[in-house]
């Protein structure tokens, strides 16, 4: 399972993340890294990358996560809950999303996503935290 493979389900089997453009860069032992690059379908006025984009991309990142700790894609995982804080505006700008799990049982998944502009990757853009349930 590679960053590549990822993207090529996601894109294949998820139309909103094809739509939305996402890209996983990177995926690890309940980890997982996502960019979405910058499109002015998913801003609000002002150039500000919209919430319900930042939600889809840390949802999405949390779900990569879930296939690291498995080693393999797990198209049936599905989240059961998820919270997101917004932190401050993404303008103008790619966001690049990192998800952790925190807690990984054999039927659950608990993790946390940072996101952060591209532009300044010093800035968390967003929080999310989220519990993904894995089927048996």
């Amino acid at each position: 399972m590679t960053p590549e493979s990822i993207t090529t389900f996601l894109r294949t089997t998820m139309s909103s993340a094809d739509t939305m453009g996402f890209v996983c860069t990177e995926v690890g032992n309940g980890t997982a890294t996502i960019r979405w690059p910058y499109n002015d379908l998913w801003i609000r006025p002002g150039k500000y990358v919209s919430g319900p984009l930042l939600m889809a991309l840390a949802d999405t990142t949390l779900y990569c996560a879930v296939f690291g700790a498995l080693g393999r894609i797990e198209p049936m995982a599905v989240t059961s809950e998820l919270s997101t804080s917004f932190l401050h505006p993404a303008i103008g700008t790619d966001v690049t999303a990192h998800a952790t799990l925190l807690r990984f049982s054999g039927r659950a998944a608990y993790g946390e996503v940072r996101m952060r502009a591209d532009s300044d990757p010093e800035v968390l853009v967003a929080h999310a935290t989220g519990t993904y349930v894995i089927p048996v």
